[in-house]
């Protein structure tokens, strides 16, 4: 009897593109067994943020899920909660955008993301619920090994759990950088280190067209995971197996 290993899936950057997940999500042939760990950005840039936190809540029913924050994410929950308006009417939720200087990430895609909240005809806070779970990051330990999951990145010379400044979390580019140039440098591809020893480490944020990629990339140890989606019209949204290294479309 072969016994199928149980799938890992991490994903990350859907920006709204609600179709795109839906394909992604077909595409696996899912199985009950199968789990994802998300790396944030859900919200902004695609025409369906609203749609994209529904889907994920909906696929949480049936498998194992962990989300983590994304920059895009905590920006627009952050300008959600705290500023003037937060809980008004639906139909009256598109009077408060006038003032495009309120909103952090207003140009780079929140504006979409409250659209798709007015064509729903719902609140915000409705997904209360899902942000206040996304978690900084994530660790996974799997065959004696720690795997590290985290939006943007952090300082790798220091220890994870003494860096209290989660901000750099969703917002760090320095890791994939440095991780890039290690690839390129070496003749022979060397593990990039980090003071958790982690074997491998998955981030988004970053798009890897800036480099001239389509596809998730693997530099040294790191795992760059955003392809642009939400920010280039015909980028693709990938899921990474993390037992084999495969990659889905």
């Amino acid at each position: 009897m072969i016994i199928k290993m149980n799938r890992i899936f991490t994903i990350a950057d859907i920006h709204g593109e609600l179709d795109k997940l839906n394909t992604l999500l077909t595409n696996l042939e899912l199985q009950p067994t199968d789990s994802f760990i998300f790396i944030g950005d859900y919200v902004d840039r695609g025409p369906n943020s609203y749609g994209v936190i529904e889907r994920l809540l909906e696929l949480e029913k049936t498998n194992k899920c962990v989300f983590l924050a994304g920059n895009h994410d905590v920006c627009f929950w952050d300008d959600t909660m705290f500023r003037e308006g937060y809980s008004v009417e639906p139909k009256k939720l598109s009077q408060l955008l006038n003032n495009e200087r309120r909103y952090t990430l207003w140009n780079q895609g929140a504006k979409e993301t409250y659209q798709s909240y007015i064509n729903a005809g719902k609140l915000p806070d409705v997904h209360l619920p899902f942000y206040k779970k996304l978690e900084p990051y994530y660790i996974l330990e799997s065959d004696g090994k720690k795997h590290l999951f985290i939006h943007g990145g952090y300082n790798r010379h220091e220890l994870l759990e003494t860096q209290k400044n989660n901000t750099v979390f969703f917002w760090d580019r320095d890791l994939l950088l440095s991780a890039y140039s290690n690839h390129t440098m070496q003749t022979h591809t060397y593990k990039l280190k980090n003071k958790d020893n982690f074997r491998f480490i998955y981030v988004g944020h970053t798009p890897v067209n800036y480099w001239g990629f389509t596809e998730p990339q693997l530099w040294s140890n790191v795992w760059a995971m955003d392809t642009g989606v939400g920010k280039y019209k015909d980028a693709e949204l990938y899921a990474l197996e993390i037992n084999s290294h495969k990659l889905y479309k």
